[in-house]
């Protein structure tokens, strides 16, 4: 340990080279090892998540999740291997409800309703209450703990009420409390109601909801789904298959329509689980090649050592502690870097992670493997070659074994482990390059809307009851006041705005005749006013906008998909054609008055919807207030203004451009992820070019000394001794280029639209590296090409 520790401070330069490669190393794997905790643990937080499946349906239209109405009652009945089976939904989704406690108004949006069995198949999700009875009732309601606490300040709440605006300001009796549910599952409720929805009986094999089932925990889940799916169709009319989530599968690897929360990737979890563990063996290698580098001026130590007595396994040792020491140096100082940066990383992951947590059993894996690995892989290599010099031999200068090992044993290794190095950091360089371009593809896609200077204010209780008296009073006044402001152009009030989910969907109530068959076609309904359309930029194609010169009742306008679903053969075929539509809770004709060009209303990672506005008349949906500004300085008199309108209510605003560009969020956070991997495989890969360079001149100093004794120039020097790098980072570029090919190829695969694989993605990041590595190499040879060749001559 003695010798160890004095060998490690004598050569302090290497050391820290060696020290800082593995800190940066870790530091980056504890940090993604959280990630890769926080995104395989979805769901995972109850007990027996093992028995509940979550049941979808694929048709020959769409695959969704959830399935039919009818298919909870059924499947307990018929199939005694299921326990018990559940439905819920959340409608309209984009709303959220509203709750109101000793005259305080509470908007929560994270909410369900559910039958009176969703307990029996989640029970041990309640913490206070009866499983069987907790939703059995009417005006009943169950909160998480996180809610009871914000409302009541305790959980010892069974019995209390809560008024519901939204009902004529009915009392809702708490009878459960459910624990709070993680930000890693896809189950997000602070309030489960009592569902009072049951569609009519021609509907009950139609309309479909999120239905979970709970299963013996000895049952063969294939074989089940298997019995399911050959039992299922005599129920339908339409042919479909049913498939069983398992509830830890559904964030990585379930991608339907209408997902309860937007889903991870398991290709982002092997892609960056690969990224980790190359980041992590670059370290490694880098200290590999610094040491085998280092140790060839070890020669004559060696052999001074075995002659006067030292064993093999006493150097081994000697060594391997050198190792020890700065392995677990790195991984002390990578654990406090870590925790004094993890703020950071949540901005980087997008994951609400506020704490460091030590409980990840990765987290110590790791740090145990990286530490006994590295010290045997980074020390063994070339210590066994050390220790079976010939001593005599190596007193002379001379690197011969008794088994004649060649004299290039140290460089040919250290050149193939510094092209792996180099290949690792231009694949993790382009990738970089290649997630930038496809999200800034996807931003600048041609969305057939505007939102470019647009404010948009959240009305977040605008469907309470006690409003309808005063609501379109109060919105009249809210308007005609906003646009007394010379900064607000334009404004209207809308039911869901661009990059916002459409809470109302509706399928097969739209059809050309009431015999028509149904095709499990989603129709998103959206309530407007007549500026949406302008505001927005949408482009009216056939027929005319909404008008107050018009009456318009019963009539109705839709975009370019429904009038394809519809069957017209044209926009300007289907202007002033009656259809059948069944809202509001029947059927009815209306007349199409126009058609709007079909527009990205989400990212173009969503195919769109067949899509159906109509006009709101103040009867409720008026959530989001949009504005066209001139000058951003007028947002403390709209505030003002709200303030006098509302005055319970929080002003809750954003601006458009912004907003839809949140649903990139995954892009952005997985462009972050691999730029913090390419950003620390290029550190580490120059501290390794660094090293090499200062060992490679110290090697040579007599031969540079006589170089330039016989006329050799500075710069001549430096090209002679950095153009092995360059080599290899050439070789390295070949071995890349098919390697990023494959990668990139498979990760835009997973987009309906992306941009096309470009030898840019390579180029760029080869480009940047050899200058980094010119430089790097440079910096460190220029202070020996510049020394005076006699002191050169004399070294040593």
């Amino acid at each position: 340990m003695k010798h160890a520790l004095r060998y490690v401070w004598r050569n302090k330069i290497s050391t820290c080279i060696n020290v800082c490669g593995l800190t940066v190393a870790l530091s980056s794997a504890f940090l993604m090892l959280q990630y890769l905790d926080f995104e395989l643990s979805y769901d995972t937080f109850l007990p027996d998540h093992k028995q509940v499946y979550r049941v979808a349906t694929r048709t020959s239209e769409r695959s969704v999740v959830g399935t039919y109405y009818g298919f909870g009652d059924w499947v307990t009945e018929t199939f005694p291997e299921v326990e018990a089976s559940t439905r819920c939904y959340r409608w309209p989704a984009n709303t959220g409800l509203v709750i109101e406690v000793d005259g305080n108004i509470f908007h929560e949006k994270s909410y369900l309703y559910a039958d009176k069995n969703f307990f029996n198949v989640f029970p041990s999700l309640l913490i206070a209450g009866n499983a069987k009875t907790a939703l059995a009732e009417p005006n009943t309601v169950v909160i998480s703990e996180r809610l009871a606490m914000k409302v009541f300040g305790t959980t010892d709440i069974i019995g209390k009420s809560i008024v519901n605006p939204e009902r004529k300001n009915s009392f809702e009796k708490i009878t459960g409390i459910i624990r709070n549910i993680p930000a890693n599952s896809h189950l997000e409720a602070d309030i489960i109601r009592p569902s009072d929805w049951i569609p009519e009986d021609e509907y009950t094999w139609k309309a479909t909801v999120w239905t979970y089932i709970r299963v013996a925990s000895d049952n063969n889940i294939m074989d089940l789904t298997a019995k399911l799916n050959n039992s299922i169709n005599s129920k339908l009319s339409e042919p479909a298959t049913l498939s069983l989530q398992s509830l830890s599968s559904i964030h990585l690897t379930s991608n339907l329509e209408e997902e309860a929360k937007a889903p991870g990737s398991l290709l982002y979890i092997y892609v960056v689980g690969g990224a980790l563990a190359l980041v992590l063996l670059v370290a490694w290698i880098n200290y590999v090649n610094l040491e085998t580098a280092r140790f060839i001026k070890r020669l004559k130590e060696v052999g001074i050592r075995r002659i006067i007595g030292s064993r093999k396994r006493d150097l081994l040792a000697r060594f391997l502690m050198e190792v020890l020491i700065v392995t677990t140096t790195a991984s002390l100082l990578a654990t406090i870097i870590v925790i004094a940066i993890f703020p950071w990383f949540g901005y980087v992951t997008g994951l609400s992670l506020s704490t460091f947590s030590f409980s990840v059993t990765s987290l110590w894996i790791t740090t145990g493997t990286v530490i006994v690995v590295a010290t045997i892989i980074a020390g063994v290599y070339p210590m066994i070659s050390l220790v079976r010099i010939n001593p005599i031999s190596s007193l002379k200068g001379h690197v011969t074994t008794r088994k004649s090992f060649a004299p290039g044993f140290v460089r040919r290794p250290a050149g193939f482990l510094l092209t792996f190095q180099f290949v690792t950091s231009l694949t993790l360089m382009a990738l970089v390059v290649m997630a930038s371009l496809q999200l800034d593809f996807m931003r600048s896609a041609n969305t057939n809307f505007d939102t470019s200077g647009i404010l948009t204010v959240y009305n977040s209780a605008n469907y309470t009851w006690r409003e309808d008296s005063l609501r379109q009073e109060s919105n009249e006044a809210f308007r005609n006041q906003l646009l007394q402001i010379p900064s607000v152009t334009q404004l209207t009030i809308s039911s869901a705005i661009p990059g916002e989910p459409i809470g109302f969907t509706y399928t097969d109530l739209a059809k050309r005749s009431r015999s028509d068959a149904d095709r499990q076609v989603h129709y998103k309904v959206m309530y407007i006013d007549y500026d949406f359309f302008p505001l927005f930029g949408l482009k009216i194609v056939a027929g005319r906008n909404y008008s107050p010169e018009y009456s318009d009742d019963w009539c109705i306008v839709v975009t370019e998909s429904t009038v394809r679903e519809l069957g017209f053969s044209s926009a300007e075929e289907a202007v002033n054609q009656k259809i059948w539509f069944n809202e509001p809770d029947d059927w009815h004709q209306w007349n199409i008055i126009g058609v709007v060009k079909d527009y990205r209303h989400q990212s173009i990672k969503t195919a769109p919807n067949p899509g159906i506005f109509r006009l709101h008349r103040n009867k409720g949906q008026m959530v989001y207030y949009s504005m066209k500004l001139t000058d951003a300085n007028a947002i403390p008199a709209i505030e003002r203004l709200w303030k006098e309108t509302w005055p319970g209510k929080p002003f809750d605003y954003f601006f458009m451009d912004q907003h839809y560009d949140q649903q990139y969020k995954s892009e952005i956070h997985f462009s972050r992820i691999f730029f913090l991997f390419s950003g620390v495989a290029v550190f580490i890969a120059c501290l390794g070019v660094m090293g090499m360079s200062l060992f490679e001149a110290n090697a040579r100093i007599k031969e540079i000394g006589i170089r330039k004794v016989l006329g050799a120039e500075v710069k001549n020097i430096i090209m002679l001794l950095t153009k092995g790098s360059v080599r290899v980072l050439i070789l390295s570029l070949v071995v890349a280029i098919p390697l990023v090919y494959l990668i990139a190829g498979k990760w835009l695969a997973t987009y309906p639209e992306h941009i096309e694989l470009s030898p840019w993605f390579v180029a760029v990041p080869f480009v940047a590296l050899l200058v980094l590595v010119i430089a790097t190499s440079t910096s460190q040879i220029l202070k020996t090409a510049l020394r005076n060749p006699v002191e050169s001559l004399k070294h040593e």
